[in-house]
């Protein structure tokens, strides 16, 4: 999303804010990923979501705190339709 809207240099703040956040007694992480699909792309868009969360390595800070079923959800909307694509780890 950052990207979407031309603010990738404040990836690494974002990155540390959310990083910290735990809920409970919390064994299972979740990893979100948007994209803005062209209408007939939302399928092709979810992919690539799902494989940016990996290429990017946004699961480490949940390895590092000990998470290790990690749900990873691949989402892309565009103004008439949305897909969202699950991974589990």
């Amino acid at each position: 999303m950052l990207h979407y809207y031309g603010q990738d240099e404040h990836y690494e703040t974002v990155k540390e804010w959310y990083a910290g956040y735990r809920f409970g007694n919390a064994d299972v992480g979740i990893v979100i990923e948007g994209k803005y699909a062209k209408s007939g792309k939302e399928e092709a868009e979810c992919r690539e979501a799902l494989k940016q969360i990996i290429n990017k390595r946004y699961m480490d800070s949940l390895h590092q705190a000990g998470i290790h079923r990690i749900l990873k959800y691949g989402i892309a909307c565009n103004t008439k339709k949305c897909r969202v694509m699950l991974e589990i780890e």
